[in-house]
């Protein structure tokens, strides 16, 4: 009876571990998550879920995404130190990037995520990233 727990609890350690931290897994999670995400936006776009819900429900995908990216290692390539993925929002088939919907959506979301002040220190940020780039053209 013993071997047999040890044995239950040795799969179910290595489950875990794989689900948690194999790559080839954690990028299954992910393409999950984006079609879960797809799927959302694409109900909201056509009326079927309130703004609202949709964002928070939006944020909370978000937040798994990021999550699961953090744990796929970073491929450190001569001499960079890493790099950042961003969270971007899967856009349905039909529908531009530009549509002021998503945008909105989109916005809210990471509002959601991040909390408004760490929100309105990236949106400020993200302003005087584009006066410089215009500034220097």
């Amino acid at each position: 009876m013993a071997a047999v727990l040890v044995v239950a609890l040795l799969s179910t350690s290595a489950g875990w571990a794989a689900w948690t931290c194999w790559p080839p897994l954690i990028q299954f999670r992910i393409g999950r998550t984006n079609v879960h995400t797809r799927d959302l936006v694409q109900r909201y776009l056509h009326g079927q879920l309130a703004f609202e819900p949709t964002a928070r429900k939006l944020a909370i995908l978000y937040q798994r995404k990021t999550d699961l990216i953090a744990r796929l290692p970073v491929k450190v390539a001569a001499g960079r130190s890493g790099s950042v993925t961003g969270i971007t929002l899967p856009i349905p088939e039909g529908v531009s990037a530009d549509d002021p919907r998503l945008v909105r959506l989109g916005d809210r979301a990471m509002e959601l995520m991040m909390g408004p002040e760490a929100w309105a220190r990236l949106q400020a940020l993200q302003r005087e990233r584009r006066g410089k780039g215009e500034g220097a053209a």
